[in-house]
């Protein structure tokens, strides 16, 4: 993701929406020196982890043939 726009970033596939995720969850709880008050929506990093998980939650969706939306209201 180095040298990309982050607000226009999407996975390349699935691992790397993981990847991304996990990076995210241990730079926040070792690095950020807001963790204890994350304002989320105001965060890139937390932008970024919602993008990676919205992509994951729509590749699950599509394995199941059902749309995102439908999984998340289960």
């Amino acid at each position: 993701m180095a040298g990309r726009d982050a607000e226009a970033w999407v996975p390349a596939g699935e691992g790397e929406a993981q990847e991304t995720i996990g990076e995210i969850e241990r730079y926040c709880r070792v690095y950020c020196p807001a963790f204890q008050a994350c304002r989320e929506e105001a965060c890139r990093l937390y932008r970024i982890e919602t993008t990676a998980a919205e992509f994951l939650a729509q590749a699950e969706a599509d394995a199941a043939g059902r749309t995102a939306e439908e999984l998340i209201a289960l």
